[in-house]
């Protein structure tokens, strides 16, 4: 009896110590009750994904996001968006937009407050404010880990983002300049399609002939921004907007600003263009001269020309920019179209670069976005939507690769210097006074030269 007694108490005793070892075992592989994960498990699940990783859903999240541009773009864009999040439920967002100048003046508040949105769209010439004031996180990381695929994308579509070797800004597309014409009236006026080594002067005569023969008008070319074409001109004779250190114009020779004013007066006097009074009134696009049918065309950034396209619905085209005749120097550039950055600030970095890579990769976001931006940069997005695109953005995936072999295109010069925004107003106030004739060309390029590297100097 007592051996029976003393194996029974045994038995149990090892009874007890096989199922507290169990027990230790199987909580190391499996969570608890409670739902807390195990130091082995959570390990597995780090090494995969390369972060802690916990076992809470995902948290909810609200981005803002900001861009400036037409009521078309804000629908394409919140349509995309929304596409995002049908595939990311936890993932919401809210959006604003504004016209270019409103769209400044939102940002510059924004940042004074400390309070940018998680991303928001941002421009070449104006960027070095930011990047002075270290404003924007530097995505360079997330392109190492992978977690924003830049592997389908050139090079040179995403260094004009990048600044002392770190990525800052990630473009949406490719941009340049180009003539949007329309040939059926060119034709109508008996000419034939000018070839890519026409000139300004080629440019206005067309204009004359046109107007002789149809009544059509001729565009001022970009009489709303008239600093890209002072800048144009430069860049054809060898010569850029702003010097290397920022402290003053590229240039010293006021004939490069005369000649784009004398052209100007030209057109008006030869009564091919549209009024001074008449040029300064803001329009929609639905009822721009071009798109009504009024005139035959003039330059436009090749994302815009999309726009126009879209809207006048008839066969346009993409041509080459007219040359400046005194020049033998690239005046083109391939030119980011607009990027996307997100601030130092955003309590929710990961989660925006998820969005810029949802932008940069997504055939079906590409879709609804219709290269508003520019051409894709993803060689892969472009293969695929290349069938798929309407005539006008396949017009300006054309013109983009045409470009690409054309001598009229140069690298692209540094971001402007932080006081080139109140250069550009100067030369729009400049401009303004030189078409109602209030000063003189000559008058005009001195105070520009003068007053430019005055405010410059001050920086």
């Amino acid at each position: 009896m007592k051996k029976s007694s003393i194996f029974g108490r045994t038995g149990i005793l090892l009874l007890v110590l096989v199922l507290m070892i169990s027990l230790i075992f199987t909580g190391c592989g499996k969570e608890s009750d409670d739902g807390e994960q195990t130091d082995i498990e959570k390990t597995e699940k780090e090494d995969e994904k390369g972060g802690e990783v916990t076992d809470t859903p995902s948290e909810e999240v609200t981005l803002r996001v900001v861009w400036w541009g037409s009521q078309e773009r804000a629908d394409i864009t919140t349509e995309a968006l929304d596409l995002f999040t049908e595939k990311n439920p936890h993932i919401t967002f809210e959006t604003e937009f504004a016209a270019w100048d409103d769209y400044w003046d939102k940002m510059a508040t924004y940042a004074a407050a400390n309070s940018l949105p998680d991303i928001f769209q941002h421009d070449y010439a104006k960027i070095s404010q930011y990047l002075e004031n270290d404003l924007l996180a530097d995505l360079t990381p997330y392109v190492e880990s992978g977690q924003l695929d830049l592997s389908d994308v050139d090079e040179n579509a995403i260094s004009g983002g990048k600044f002392d070797g770190k990525l800052y800004a990630l473009s949406l597309g490719t941009n340049s300049f180009g003539t949007l014409v329309d040939p059926a009236i060119i034709e109508e006026a008996g000419l034939s399609m000018p070839e890519d080594d026409w000139t300004w002067e080629d440019y206005v005569d067309m204009g004359k002939t046109i107007y002789e023969k149809t009544g059509k008008l001729s565009e001022i070319p970009l009489a709303a921004d008239p600093k890209f074409m002072v800048e144009y001109f430069a860049r054809s004779v060898g010569k850029s907007m702003y010097s290397e250190d920022g402290k003053s114009l590229g240039f010293d020779d006021p004939s490069i600003i005369e000649d784009f004013f004398e052209l100007e007066l030209e057109m008006i006097k030869a009564g091919i263009t549209t009024s001074p009074e008449e040029l300064l009134i803001e329009k929609p696009i639905e009822e721009s001269d071009f798109v009504l049918g009024e005139d035959w065309g003039g330059p436009y950034w090749t994302n815009f020309a999309v726009v126009i396209a879209d809207a006048a619905q008839r066969p346009l085209e993409l041509i080459s920019m007219p040359l400046y005749s005194k020049g033998n120097s690239p005046g083109l550039y391939l030119k980011p179209s607009m990027f996307f950055c997100i601030p130092e600030t955003s309590e929710y970095k990961d989660e925006a670069v998820q969005v810029l890579d949802f932008w940069t990769n997504d055939i079906d976001a590409n879709k609804i976005l219709k290269a508003d931006r520019g051409v894709p940069i993803s060689s892969k997005v472009r293969e695929a939507l290349a069938d798929g695109v309407s005539e006008s953005v396949k017009m300006t995936f054309d013109y983009i690769d045409e470009l690409a072999d054309s001598s009229n295109v140069g690298p692209i010069d540094p971001p402007e210097p932080p006081a080139g925004g109140e250069v550009t107003a100067l030369i729009k106030e400049v401009n303004e006074e030189i078409l109602f004739e209030r000063i003189t060309p000559e008058e005009g390029a001195e105070k520009i030269i003068t007053r430019a590297n005055e405010i410059l100097s001050k920086q």
